[in-house]
């Protein structure tokens, strides 16, 4: 979705039997050692 130094944001729908169940916006931020989950939000 987008980036910024140090972060950025994911658009994930999880599918379940094929069928798109959860949308969540993902904020991850960079650690030393990866990327960290920051905010979960759901999407409508």
């Amino acid at each position: 979705m987008a980036e910024a130094p140090g972060s950025l944001w994911a658009d994930v729908t999880w599918s379940y039997d094929g069928q798109p169940r959860e949308r969540f916006c993902y904020q991850l931020v960079e650690r030393t050692d990866g990327y960290q989950i920051a905010v979960l939000t759901p999407m409508g």
